[in-house]
């Protein structure tokens, strides 16, 4: 196994707390919850347009070096790393979610769980259309022989097509599969950021997400959204090469892990909470976080424990 990067560990960990707390302040918005004042639909804007962006960018870092491997390691590797846990954890979700839908926010059903091999739910998403990004890289670089920037070039095409596009996973595929290949193209190398350079970049980052959330771009829409994106990933990139954090290197080696295993802990967080008299926002959004990361960690050190994490991922 090649030694890890630490920065790119720290930008899992920031990636997947901010998953974690979007998916906590979806479920508070849809229980009725009130947020105080706090404004849901900016901090919803602001998280979403560039979280998961991030982790597919990270996810193409290593990817030059899985797309040179022969046809069928290369396949074997997704399906075990990627599929394996999703269509385990999609049933285990999906059956836990449709036992206790009447307390829960979702309506997830055992037909959703039936439909797992050809339709994700919930936040398995990400891990069903990785594969199928990871699998479109290796044909465009195997079968059809494109260069890099090629791919680049085509990526952002389908990108800006993407939204035109409803069938299968195919828009969500496309709309994603630039930030992908951007990861590809600059791979696991250091960078480095002088700190006027970060603040720059993090007034660039609110100011486009300020634009973008005010302004209706119509047609455009993606290229903001796209360009939006771009900028919240640099700034991540930025800040993890200034700071360093154990716990949050580890949560971020922990990271798909506690994507999924997440939704389960936060939701019964915030059903234990409720179940109490709780409705303080600001204790269900401290709680639902913090179980909603260290509760995964705690469940996948007790499979470890009694050695059955690989037959769960």
């Amino acid at each position: 196994m090649g030694k890890r990067i630490k920065w790119v560990d720290l930008a899992k960990g920031i990636g997947i707390i901010l998953v974690v707390y979007g998916h906590v302040i979806l479920g508070v918005h849809d229980a009725g919850l009130s947020l105080n004042g706090l404004n849901y639909n900016l901090q919803h804007s602001f998280i979403y347009t560039f979280h998961m962006p991030l982790f597919f960018f990270l996810s193409g870092l290593f990817a030059k070096r899985w797309v040179g491997r022969p046809t069928k390691v290369a396949l074997s590797q997704k399906m075990r790393t990627l599929l394996f846990p999703y269509i385990v954890w999609g049933i285990i979700q999906g059956i836990i979610m449709a036992l206790f839908s009447s307390s829960t926010n979702g309506s997830t059903n055992f037909i959703d769980i039936i439909k797992l091999p050809i339709q994700p739910f919930g936040q398995f998403w990400f891990v069903y259309d990785l594969f199928w990004i990871f699998l479109l890289f290796y044909v465009m670089e195997h079968l059809f022989k494109l260069s890099l920037k090629k791919i680049f070039l085509l990526s952002f095409i389908l990108c800006f097509v993407s939204q035109w596009i409803s069938i299968w996973q195919f828009g969500r595929i496309f709309y994603y599969l630039p930030f992908f290949i951007a990861g590809v193209y600059l791979g696991p190398r250091q960078l480095k950021f002088k700190k006027p350079v970060i603040i720059s970049g993090f007034i660039l980052f609110i100011f486009i997400n300020l634009l973008r959330y005010f302004v209706n771009w119509g047609g455009f829409q993606v290229v903001v959204d796209v360009l939006t994106a771009f900028t919240g990933i640099l700034l991540v990139i930025m800040l993890v090469q200034k700071f360093d954090s154990k716990l949050l290197s580890y949560i971020g080696r922990r990271s798909l892990d506690v994507y999924l295993l997440h939704i389960m802990a936060t939701a019964g967080t915030r059903i234990i909470l409720m179940k109490l008299g709780v409705d303080l926002v600001v204790v269900h959004l401290l709680l639902g976080t913090v179980m909603g990361v260290l509760g995964p960690i705690i469940a996948v050190e007790f499979f470890k424990k009694i050695n059955i994490y690989k037959y769960l991922f």
